[in-house]
């Protein structure tokens, strides 16, 4: 039974241009299974050269913050769907922003799946921004 988490965040964005993304949740065995979400950052020393924000269906924007290990989460317990939640984030900082996502069973306590990427975020000419 496979379950896959992917995210619609460009590999390239500007220093300063707020970036709307999704990560999105499919699987076709464990729909309903308790699950929590966890980021870790690849260097944690830049947790601050960047401000993310869930963006709920209702409701203000809640900041996700990373602790001085480079982790955000394990986020609330929540059911497994085929769904999407809603993100954004802007960098302050050029660099590049090596990330992992996994969702974990809370019923077993295994990651259930794992994305590694990478973010490249550049400052932008003033003319192209």
């Amino acid at each position: 039974m496979a379950v896959s988490v992917t995210t619609t965040l460009p590999a390239i964005v500007n220093v300063g241009v707020p970036q709307s993304f999704q990560v999105c949740a499919t699987t076709d065995g464990h729909v309903g299974e308790p699950v929590t979400g966890l980021a870790t950052l690849s260097n944690p020393s830049q947790a601050n050269q960047f401000a993310l924000f869930f963006i709920p269906p209702e409701g203000q924007p809640q900041r996700i913050n990373f602790n001085a290990s480079g982790q955000a989460g394990p986020s609330p317990v929540f059911p497994l769907m085929n769904a999407c939640a809603n993100f954004q984030v802007t960098f302050n900082a050029a660099g590049a922003y090596g990330y992992t996502l996994q969702l974990i069973s809370q019923v077993t306590g295994q990651v259930l799946t794992t994305l590694s990427s990478t973010e490249f975020v550049f400052q932008a000419p003033p003319a192209y921004v």
